[in-house]
């Protein structure tokens, strides 16, 4: 019986605030799976965008999320990682 790896990389992106995660704009970035090793694709069907703004996804419970030059999306800030 074959295993797959798990993803346990933690995103850098989970404990910055708001102001902090402006500065990422303009950076590109790969959307990830925590159940899966292989990034998924964006809504622009690329493995990487680049950060146009970053949002407040859910008033309520403020969770950070960026949108993105490419498309129209927008993905919480914790389920992306930076590309160098």
């Amino acid at each position: 019986m074959s295993h797959k790896n798990h993803y346990i990389k933690q995103p850098e992106f989970q404990s910055l605030d708001m102001a902090s995660l402006k500065e990422f704009i303009g950076k590109r970035v790969t959307k990830i799976h925590a159940k899966d090793c292989n990034p998924k694709p964006f809504k622009s069907t690329f493995q990487t965008n680049v950060i146009k703004d970053v949002v407040d996804h859910h008033p309520e419970l403020h969770i950070p999320a960026f949108t993105f030059v490419e498309d129209d999306s927008y993905v919480a800030c914790k389920s992306c990682l930076l590309v160098n």
